[in-house]
């Protein structure tokens, strides 16, 4: 299974009259259960989504497009993540590991080692981490820190990394990232993300999360996610949506910068239909 086969909640039927019908199906199922769809727009479903559940999330994601409030959908972007479906995701993922990580995403490690080597850096927590397999890597490029932690939303993959693990400075935890991050990120953390993660993070939400974490220098942000066409990360402003997923693109520059980071290594990548961008930046104290 390839991860395009994966169905992701938030995304709509591209054509317009099969769109239109699932959405009214949807208004109609709304109208007739209002309890079910609230719970729907809580993210509240079944393990695998059925018709209704479906027709349900469909209107609550088109209200959300027409209204232009995207953060409302962060509850189904956490079903997706946290769920049996993002299992069936992360093992897929496998397979282009190798197409990503090494021949490009890789690139952040040097710069990242630079900023770790050149502080007191000595954790570092990859948010979103998936299989895992990216922090087994940075365990290996990055054998000066003394911890590395992968949290993730699903806690059966945690697990399943958990027997993976061959190095004894990683661990796992289940958790929601930027929840974790905040009652536990200290002084000479590293926070990482890889291959799109932040993008699923409602704006106001990132903003607090790099306040938090520049409050607490040192602190190093490194991530790679991506980015809408046209679009400048470096431009104070909003958010714009990104994807059929219905993530976002956000200034990570300016946002970086606003809550007391400095940029030190900034780069663009594109391959495989997509705009990446990769950073690190660093906050000290004073």
């Amino acid at each position: 299974m390839s991860v395009d086969s994966v169905r992701f909640p938030t995304v709509l039927p591209r054509a317009g009259l099969r769109r239109r019908l699932v959405v009214a199906a949807g208004r109609v199922l709304r109208w007739v259960d209002p309890a079910s769809a609230e719970r729907a727009v809580r993210g509240e479903l079944s393990g695998e989504l059925g018709l209704r559940e479906r027709l349900l999330v469909a209107a609550a994601v088109d209200d959300a497009e027409r209204s232009g409030d995207l953060a409302a959908l962060e509850p189904l972007h956490r079903w997706m993540w946290s769920g049996a479906q993002a299992e069936v995701f992360h093992q897929a993922a496998r397979e282009r590991f190798d197409r990503w990580w090494g021949p490009h995403h890789s690139a952040i490690v040097e710069p990242l080692r630079e900023q770790l080597d050149a502080g007191r850096f000595t954790t570092l927590c990859e948010v979103g981490t998936g299989n895992g397999l990216v922090l087994a890597e940075l365990a290996r490029c990055l054998p000066g820190l003394e911890r590395l932690i992968g949290v993730d939303l699903s806690a059966a993959q945690v697990q399943a990394n958990a027997r993976e693990r061959h190095d004894p400075r990683v661990s796992f935890v289940a958790a929601d990232g930027a929840a974790w991050l905040t009652e536990n990120a200290g002084a000479g953390w590293a926070v990482f993300t890889n291959a799109g993660v932040l993008e699923y993070f409602p704006q106001g939400r990132l903003d607090a999360l790099f306040r938090v974490l520049a409050a607490r220098a040192p602190a190093c942000v490194a991530l790679v996610e991506p980015l809408a066409e046209g679009f400048d990360p470096a431009r104070p402003g909003a958010s714009v949506p990104y994807s059929a997923e219905k993530s976002f693109s956000h200034p990570y520059v300016a946002m970086l910068e606003r809550a007391g980071f400095r940029v030190t290594w900034r780069a663009e990548q594109r391959f495989e239909g997509v705009r990446w961008l990769l950073l690190v930046a660093v906050a000290q104290r004073g």
